[in-house]
C-alpha cells in the first residue's frame, strides 16, 4: 500500500487499468444491450411482414367470397334461363380470377359448368352439407374431390328466399402469390400451409427449390405433422403465432409462423438469421483486447456504428410508423402509441376520449384544385393538430383525409373548444399558404370506458359516430353513445328489408288532392309513396328514401310509382269514371338517364293513359345539377304532352333564374312561404312570387297549407291551386278513389 502511495506512476497505471476495465465493461454491456434490442426489433419486423402478408391473403379470400356472393345474386336472377346464365358465367371467367364456375342442384348434380377444366362438383365433399345449410365454404386443394391446381369456394343460391342451387368456383392458387412480396433483399422465403400441414404455395426469389423444400420439411416435421400426419404441436392447435430458429446448410434460419384466418391455413416467412441478427458481430472480444491502445479509434468507430444503427432504425421506423405524406404518425403508429397512452391513463385513473376528424368534401378539393394541393391540405391539417396538442395527446393520419386523436377527456365543452382551436390553427396555416377557401371537417367522438381498451373496438365506435355525423348533417361533431349503434343496426336491417320490399310489392301509392282556390273543386292529386312492410308497419319516405338515394335504387322506385299511377288511371277510366291529373315526383338519378323520356312515354302508352293525366314534378335541387340538360328535358316532356311542375320552389338559391330559363306548367311554392301569415315581409314576398309566376304564364300552386287564415290569404293574392292538410292528408289510393272519384261522380249524376 505504501509503495502505491509513493509511486505516482503505479497510481496512474492502476487508475488507467481500472479505467480500461470500466471502458471494457461498459462497452461490453452496451454491445450486449444493443445486440439484444436489435434482435428483438428485427424479430418484430419479421412478425409484421408475416402478419401483413397473412392479412393480405385473408383480404384476398374475402374479396373472392364477396365476388362469389354477388355472382350468386346474378345466378338467382337468371336461374330459369340456362343459356343466358351460361353466357354470363363465361363473361365472368374472362375478367375474374375464377378458372372454373359450376352450378349444381341440391343433390350435387352439375347443371352448368364453364371454364378451362371439369369436375368442379363438390357433392361428395362433407362441406357440401354446410353449403345446403346456407354457408359459404372454402375447400383446401388437398381434399379428396379436389383438383390440386385449384381452390374451391361454394355458396348457396337463393331465389325468392328459396335455396335452388349451389354455386361453386375454382380459383387459381397462384393468384395468391401476388400478395407475397420478397423482403430482406430477396433472401426471404414465404410458405403457405394447409390445415393438415401440407405445403400449398412456396416462393423465394434468391432461394433454390432444394432450400425451399428443406424449410418446408423442417416446419412440417417440427410443428405441423407427425408420422401419422396428425397435428402435433399444441401451440399451433391454439392458432398462436411464434418465432423459431433452425439450421440449414450450416446456417441458422429464422422462421415466423402465423395463422392466416382462412381454413386454419398457416403462413411462414423464413429469413437467414444472419440477416435478422445484429450486423455488429465484428465487435468481438478482440476489440476489447486492443481497446487500451485504440480507445479513441474504438470510440469513433462505436460512434459511427451507433449512427449507422440509428439511421437503419430510423429508416425501419419511417417505413413502418411514419405517414409518407404528413411525415407524422400513421395509423399503425397511432395504434401502438394509443395502447401505451390508455395503459398510462388507466393507472392514473384519467378518462380518455378518442376523436376522428374527416375533412368535408375533400374529394371536391382534389377535383377542383388538384391532388397536389389536396395532399398539401392534409399536411397542413396534421400540422394544425400537432400545434394544438403537442405531446399532450396521441394522433395520426388514417385513410386519406381521416385523422385520429386520443386525448384526456375534460368534458364536452373542452372537446368543442379544442375543435375550434384546430380549425383556427388550420385556417391560419391555409392563409399563410395563400389558400383562400375555408376547410371544414366533421368529427366523431367516443369517451372511453376504462374497461374497454381494445383499439379496434374504439376505432369502430368512433367511426360509427363519424358516419352518423356525416349522414345526419345535424352537427359537425357527434359524441358516440349506444343509440348510434342501435340506429346503425336498425339502418342496416332497413336496407335488407328494402330489397324484400321490391320483391314483395310492399310499396303503396298514397294520393293527396289539389284544389282550385276559386271554386274549391278538386283539380288533381300528388302521388306519394308509403311502405307497408311484411309486419304491417307503415314506414314514411323520410326513413327509406335517403337509403334508396344512397344505394342508387331510387330510380327503380320512381318508375314503380309512375307505372302504379298509370295503372290506377287506366282502371278508373275503364270503369267509366272521370279522372284527374296526378303528379309524380322523379329523382335526379332517373331524370338524367338518356332514355328517361322514352321510358315513361312507353309506360304511359302501354296503359293507354293520355300524357296530360300524368304530371312530372322536378325539385329545384335536381335542376341545379345541370340546368341546361333539365331545360331540354322539360321541353321534351311537354312536347310529348306531359305537364311539368317545379316542386319546393323557393328553397334554392336561384329560384328566379329557374323561372326565366325553364318554362313549366306549374310552380309549387314551398310551404315555408306560408309558415307565418302574420309576417309582413313574408306576405309581400309571397304576393310578388305568385304574381310573377302568373305573369309568366304558369300556374301558381301553394303546398303545405294547413290553416284557414292561410287559405283565405292565398285566395286574396290570387294563387291558383292549393294542396295541404286544410283539405286532406295523403290517403291510400283506394280511399282516394272512393272519396274523390267515385263519390264525385255520383254527385254529378244526382245533380
Amino acid at each position: 500500500m505504501k509503495k502505491i502511495k509513493s509511486n505516482p506512476i503505479l497510481q496512474y497505471l492502476i487508475v488507467f487499468i481500472l479505467f480500461i476495465i470500466i471502458i471494457f465493461a461498459t462497452s461490453y454491456i452496451f454491445y450486449r444491450n444493443i445486440d439484444s434490442a436489435l434482435k428483438e426489433f428485427r424479430i418484430q419486423n419479421l412478425e409484421e411482414v408475416t402478419v401483413q402478408q397473412a392479412n393480405a391473403i385473408q383480404l384476398g379470400i374475402e374479396d373472392v367470397r364477396r365476388e362469389l356472393k354477388t355472382l350468386s345474386v346474378t345466378v338467382a336472377e337468371d336461374f330459369d334461363e340456362p343459356s343466358k346464365l351460361n353466357h354470363i358465367l363465361e363473361n365472368v371467367i374472362g375478367y375474374s380470377n375464377f378458372k372454373m364456375i359450376s352450378i349444381s342442384d341440391l343433390n350435387g348434380k352439375t347443371l352448368i359448368e364453364t371454364g378451362n377444366g371439369k369436375g368442379l362438383s363438390i357433392a361428395n365433399d362433407p362441406l357440401f352439407k354446410e353449403v345446403l345449410k346456407g354457408q359459404t365454404v372454402i375447400l383446401d386443394p388437398n381434399s379428396s374431390s379436389m383438383d390440386l391446381n385449384m381452390i374451391k369456394m361454394a355458396t348457396p343460391v337463393y331465389k325468392n328466399s328459396t335455396l335452388v342451387a349451389v354455386l361453386t368456383v375454382g380459383i387459381d392458387p397462384n393468384s395468391l402469390k401476388d400478395v407475397f412480396r420478397s423482403t430482406y433483399k430477396g433472401t426471404s422465403q414465404t410458405h403457405l400451409f394447409l390445415a393438415n400441414g401440407e405445403v400449398f404455395l412456396s416462393t423465394g426469389n434468391n432461394n433454390t427449390t432444394e432450400e425451399l423444400d428443406k424449410t418446408c420439411n423442417w416446419i412440417q416435421e417440427k410443428f405441423l405433422l407427425n408420422s401419422n400426419k396428425d397435428p402435433l404441436n399444441q401451440d399451433f392447435s391454439l392458432n398462436e403465432p411464434g418465432f423459431f430458429r433452425f439450421n440449414q446448410n450450416n446456417s441458422d434460419v429464422g422462421v415466423y409462423l402465423t395463422p392466416v384466418g382462412v381454413n386454419q391455413w398457416k403462413l411462414a416467412v423464413a429469413v437467414p438469421y444472419s440477416t435478422i441478427k445484429d450486423r455488429w458481430n465484428f465487435l468481438n472480444f478482440n476489440i476489447f483486447y486492443f481497446h487500451a491502445i485504440f480507445i479513441l479509434i474504438t470510440g469513433a468507430l462505436l460512434t459511427l456504428m451507433y449512427k449507422k444503427h440509428q439511421k437503419y432504425t430510423n429508416q425501419i421506423t419511417e417505413i413502418t410508423f411514419v405517414d409518407w405524406l404528413t411525415k407524422g404518425n400513421n395509423v399503425t403508429r397511432f395504434r401502438v402509441l394509443a395502447k401505451e397512452f390508455l395503459k398510462k391513463k388507466k393507472k392514473e385513473e384519467v378518462t380518455s376520449a378518442i376523436c376522428v376528424l374527416d375533412i368535408k368534401d375533400f374529394r371536391l378539393i382534389n377535383e377542383r384544385y388538384g391532388h397536389a394541393e389536396g395532399d398539401h391540405v392534409l399536411s397542413l391539417m396534421y400540422q394544425a393538430i400537432e400545434k394544438v396538442f403537442g405531446d399532450k395527446a396521441v394522433y395520426g393520419r388514417g385513410h386519406i383525409d381521416r385523422f385520429f386523436i386520443l386525448l384526456p377527456f375534460e368534458g364536452e365543452e373542452n372537446l368543442i373548444l379544442l375543435g375550434k382551436e384546430i380549425k383556427q390553427a388550420l385556417n391560419k396555416l391555409l392563409l399563410a399558404e395563400n389558400i383562400s377557401y375555408q376547410v371544414e371537417y366533421v368529427c366523431g367522438i367516443y369517451v372511453i370506458d376504462h374497461n374497454l381498451n381494445n383499439i379496434d373496438n374504439l376505432l369502430e365506435k368512433v367511426n360509427f359516430a363519424l358516419r352518423y355525423s356525416k349522414e345526419n348533417k345535424e352537427s359537425l361533431t357527434i359524441l358516440y353513445d349506444d343509440e348510434i349503434t342501435y340506429q346503425e343496426v336498425a339502418k342496416m336491417q332497413l336496407e335488407e328489408d328494402l330489397q324484400k320490399a321490391f320483391e314483395n310489392n310492399e310499396f303503396q301509392v298514397y294520393l293527396q288532392p289539389k284544389f282550385n282556390l276559386q271554386n274549391n273543386c278538386m283539380v288533381g292529386a300528388e302521388a306519394l309513396c308509403r311502405w307497408k312492410n311484411a309486419n304491417g308497419k307503415l314506414i314514411y319516405p323520410n326513413k327509406f328514401i335517403p337509403i334508396l338515394e344512397k344505394n342508387k335504387k331510387i330510380a327503380k322506385l320512381d318508375l314503380y310509382m309512375f307505372e302504379s299511377v298509370c295503372k290506377l288511371q287506366r282502371e278508373w277510366m275503364n270503369q267509366g269514371y272521370t279522372v284527374y291529373p296526378i303528379s309524380v315526383n322523379q329523382s335526379k338519378i332517373l331524370l338524367f338517364r338518356d332514355d328517361y323520356v322514352e321510358t315513361i312515354k312507353g309506360i304511359a302508352e302501354s296503359y293507354n293513359v293520355p300524357p296530360h293525366l300524368i304530371s312530372i314534378e322536378l325539385t329545384e335541387t335536381n335542376i341545379f345539377e345541370d340546368a341546361v340538360k333539365i331545360k331540354n328535358l322539360v321541353e321534351s316532356l311537354r312536347n310529348f304532352g306531359f305537364p311539368v311542375s317545379i316542386d319546393d320552389f323557393g328553397t334554392g338559391y336561384s329560384s328566379l333564374n329557374l323561372l326565366k330559363d325553364i318554362h313549366v306548367d306549374t310552380v309549387k311554392i314551398d310551404k315555408s312561404f306560408v309558415g307565418d301569415i302574420n309576417d309582413v315581409k313574408q306576405n309581400i314576398l309571397l304576393t310578388e312570387v305568385v304574381r310573377l309566376i302568373k305573369r309568366l304564364g304558369m300556374e301558381a300552386l301553394v303546398e303545405g297549407v294547413e290553416k284557414q287564415d292561410q287559405l283565405t290569404y292565398l285566395k286574396e293574392v290570387g294563387a291558383d291551386v292549393c294542396q295541404g292538410y286544410i283539405y286532406d292528408a295523403p290517403i291510400p289510393a283506394k280511399d282516394f278513389f272512393q272519396k274523390y272519384v267515385q263519390e264525385k261522380q255520383l254527385e254529378l249524376v244526382e245533380n
